[in-house]
């Protein structure tokens, strides 16, 4: 019999781990890519939604102060979408100016 511990290895031994050592070296890139584009895609998610929340303040903000002071000034105003349509000498009434207009 023949002691298959002692023989020296075949080409095919050699080559195996080789082989895989460069598959492994070549998939790292694609993980790395995969990874940062998960990154990415969770922190533009998280700046959309905080955008998402200043925007709505600053409308909520608008719609209780500035256009219920214009709404309150005797004469006729109103709060249009399509405000530069309609002719008007100015757009809010001298009262809701800031000092530095006037």
């Amino acid at each position: 019999m023949t002691d298959h511990a002692s023989a020296p290895p075949t080409r095919s031994r050699v080559w195996l781990p080789i082989l895989l050592v460069v598959l492994l070296l070549a998939g790292l890139p694609v993980a790395v890519w995969l990874d940062l584009r998960n990154l990415s895609e969770n922190a533009l998610q998280v700046q959309a939604r905080d955008l998402n929340s200043v925007i709505t303040s600053v409308r909520t903000y608008y719609a209780s102060n500035v256009v219920s002071r214009v709404l309150s000034v005797p004469g006729h105003s109103q709060v249009v979408h399509n405000y530069k349509d309609i002719p008007a000498p100015s757009r809010f009434p001298r009262r809701c100016r800031s000092s530095s207009a006037r």
